[in-house]
């Protein structure tokens, strides 16, 4: 594999091998879900070098910062692409190929008549359900409220089993949850709550149907005062 060199956006896609590097059977699939400027997506792909991580950004400044961060990096793990998330896991991403989708602190579009602009909504859960192995899951991270609820209400209906959050060791604070630049405006600017959740895709093989699972554990909250950290 090769470091990526060039920005793609969809419009890119067939004159590039991102396809063919996302088709590969080997090497377990991560997507970072609006990854920013890619501060977790190339610390997760350092650390997990035998893993391939793919950053899903709408803005192309960030895209940009995302793919510097890549090259300095020298990381063959890791592509960045400018897209609408939804649509291009819906459009370019096969069924059960990915491991992991991580979503932390999506723009939380708070009002009630622009909140059909959220990212998570019962039909991205519902293309998430079907791009990921049986046990892979979604992971989401965020400091509002109403977002924490809302997507948390999706998960019920069966096909997923929610886990305790599995904190990844990328050199964050021991009180972070993930330690990305705006979890950190949240703490330290916005001394905001932080509200994460964990869940897995789960199909009985028996059966060969959805298993439903209660999601009353399903999601936590971490605050500095929480962890003794006020």
């Amino acid at each position: 594999m090769t470091v990526q060199e060039r920005l793609i956006g969809e419009a890119d896609l067939q004159g590039n091998d991102l396809l063919a590097w996302l088709s590969r059977p080997a090497a377990g699939l991560e997507l970072d879900v609006g990854c920013g400027t890619g501060q977790f997506l190339c610390e997760a792909a350092r650390i997990a070098p035998h893993r391939r991580f793919l950053g899903i950004e709408i803005r192309e400044d960030l895209s940009r910062r995302t793919l510097m961060r890549i090259k300095r990096y020298d990381l063959v793990n890791a592509r960045v692409v400018t897209a609408e998330a939804h649509q291009f896991i819906r459009t370019y991403l096969g069924a059960e190929s990915v491991a992991m989708v991580h979503i932390y602190f999506p723009t939380p579009f708070p009002k009630r008549t622009i909140a059909i602009n959220r990212l998570v909504t019962r039909d991205f859960i519902r293309e998430c359900h079907r791009v990921l192995e049986p046990l892979g899951g979604i992971r989401l991270a965020t400091d509002h409220e109403g977002y924490y609820s809302a997507a948390k209400k999706l998960f019920f209906g069966g096909g997923w089993w929610p886990q305790a959050w599995q904190r990844m060791s990328l050199g964050q604070p021991s009180h972070y949850v993930v330690g990305t630049p705006l979890e950190k405006m949240a703490r330290e600017r916005l001394h905001h709550e932080i509200f994460y959740l964990q869940a897995h895709r789960v199909v009985d093989s028996r059966a060969g149907s959805f298993v439903g699972v209660t999601i009353s554990s399903l999601g936590e909250r971490r605050s500095e005062e929480a962890d003794g950290n006020s």
